[in-house]
């Protein structure tokens, strides 16, 4: 059964060791007020890992359509972007620091345009995959890297990205952490590639470093992850003619991604997967199997156990590198 992937900004397991930034207590920058009156939230998701959100970001559920967004923070407007109905607004605070409010319907403010805390910049906008209006809220802070084994693949929302909610003060902090649901998660934790091991994420090795996360590129990934609103759920994103698999969950009887190295050889995952349409289909099971064959590359292929009992890597089979 394909079982998709939606997810929060925390993942955490025991066994696998992601990495986070520390408290970030060293760090003088505060947010002043939430982008939406505290009073107002509906509820608050954390987004890392879904197939189609990679940034880490917090998704607030507000409680009126078409109501006030405002600057969290004093800062200078730097981009309004728009596309279709969704509008994102970034800005520069004078730390360095970088922050975005996205979804919205639309923006009050400019390129430019100076801002302060509490300044209303924008309204809350109702999107299609949600019940109530959002506001995406994310932090790029470029003083405090990802450890990617390739930082150049990634956009700055990934390279840099981090809890917003780590740059609160309290009792604001707690006020919005018990908006947070699932509740009692924490601040999250981000988990990104273990070097020497299987998890994390690799790409076709034809795909140009600087175009690997283009959405043209999507189908070229392979990914092994957590799923954020378990963290002890393990997930795998992978995409070929055979097999397709986005945020499907790994068995636990499976092998640990994060145990896997080149030394382990030959790796098998298996899947059960629903074959042609309602009411003639049938389960079937797939294997992907898996080589490391560095510590930066690895070959897979898929295989239909019915057409294929015993499976073996072909010439087909696909090089993924870091």
């Amino acid at each position: 059964m394909v079982l998709g992937a939606v997810g929060l900004l925390l993942t955490s397991g025991c066994d696998r060791q992601p990495t986070s930034p520390s408290d970030v207590a060293s760090v003088p920058f505060r947010f002043a007020v939430a982008p939406v009156d505290v009073q107002q939230i509906r509820s608050i998701e954390r987004i890392v890992y879904r197939p189609n959100r990679v940034y880490p970001y917090l998704q607030i559920h507000h409680g009126i359509s078409g109501g006030v967004v405002q600057a969290p923070a004093d800062a200078t407007v730097t981009a309004v972007t728009t596309t279709g109905s969704s509008t994102r607004i970034d800005f520069l605070a004078s730390s360095g620091l970088r922050y975005y409010l996205a979804e919205l319907a639309s923006s009050e403010v400019g390129a430019g345009t100076t801002v302060v805390a509490g300044q209303p910049v924008g309204r809350a906008g109702q999107q299609f995959e949600s019940f109530f209006p959002v506001v995406g809220f994310g932090v790029i802070n470029p003083a405090r890297p990802q450890p990617f084994i390739t930082p150049a693949r990634y956009p700055d929302e990934m390279r840099y990205g981090d809890s917003p909610i780590r740059y609160f003060n309290e009792p604001l902090k707690g006020a919005l952490m018990a908006k947070v649901q699932p509740s009692g998660l924490g601040e999250g934790l981000l988990s990104f590639d273990i070097p020497g091991t299987l998890q994390g994420f690799w790409f076709l090795a034809t795909v140009p470093i600087s175009e690997s996360m283009a959405e043209a590129n999507r189908e070229a990934r392979l990914w092994f992850y957590y799923n954020d609103l378990n963290p002890v759920e393990r997930l795998i994103t992978y995409y070929s003619p055979e097999l397709t698999l986005t945020g499907d969950r790994v068995p636990n009887e499976e092998p640990v991604a994060s145990q896997v190295t080149p030394a382990s050889g030959v790796v098998s995952f298996h899947f059960s997967e629903r074959v042609g349409e309602f009411p003639t289909f049938e389960n079937r099971v797939f294997v992907l199997l898996v080589e490391m064959l560095s510590a930066t590359s690895l070959r897979a292929e898929a295989f239909d156990t019915t057409l294929v009992p015993s499976p073996a890597f072909t010439a087909g089979a696909r090089t993924y590198v870091r």
